[in-house]
């Protein structure tokens, strides 16, 4: 389990320029775009692995959500609103 204490950056003893720099990098690495209305296979929808249990192989965005992806690492993560669950979710969308 990911425990954002442990894992979180510490910046208490950068300088502004390294902080700067820190930030810059993942700007350049990480990218978000709107994700359309419409059903979309998951990941494992698409093989790329087995899908867990309750995990589903396809996912229906009746409002917009958010793609979280890695420019050249092929990575992504679909944050949705699932009206059946009646809760935001997110699902991989591709490895």
């Amino acid at each position: 389990m990911y425990d954002s204490q442990k894992d979180k950056l510490n910046f208490e003893n950068l300088t502004e320029n390294q902080k700067t720099q820190i930030q810059n990098r993942y700007r350049s690495v990480y990218g978000i775009q709107v994700v359309k209305q419409g059903t979309y296979q998951t990941a494992c929808g698409k093989g790329y692995f087995d899908c867990e249990e309750n995990e589903p192989e396809e996912i229906l965005i009746k409002c917009f959500g958010i793609d979280f992806f890695q420019f050249d690492a092929g990575g992504n993560k679909y944050y949705y609103y699932d009206y059946l669950k009646n809760e935001f979710d997110s699902e991989q969308m591709s490895d």
